[in-house]
């Protein structure tokens, strides 16, 4: 019986694409915390599902660019799930 090997080979995007990305999300951070300071009730403003999505997206931006800069190698695949979490952000 043959076997076949997947292999994953790893990839990174244009640098171009992640300073997009920053300000990006540097934008975004600043209009949910304005959104968050003007708003009459905080504690309603924080358990709205739009929000919620809103505050993981953003921070697992934050987190993934921090995990991306300390680990490296094999440690890496545990990183791709905050890239993914921020998909969340285009569903809502």
């Amino acid at each position: 019986m043959n076997s076949i090997y997947v292999g994953k080979m790893a990839t990174r995007a244009h640098p171009s694409f992640f300073y997009v990305e920053l300000l990006s999300n540097i934008w975004f951070s600043g209009e949910f915390l304005t959104r968050m300071i003007f708003c009459p009730n905080v504690a309603t403003f924080l358990k709205t599902p739009v929000n919620i999505i809103d505050f993981i997206a953003t921070i697992s931006f934050y987190i993934d660019w921090a995990l991306d800069r300390t680990l490296s190698g094999s440690n890496r695949d545990s990183v791709e799930f905050f890239s993914i979490i921020r998909i969340l952000r285009l569903s809502s």
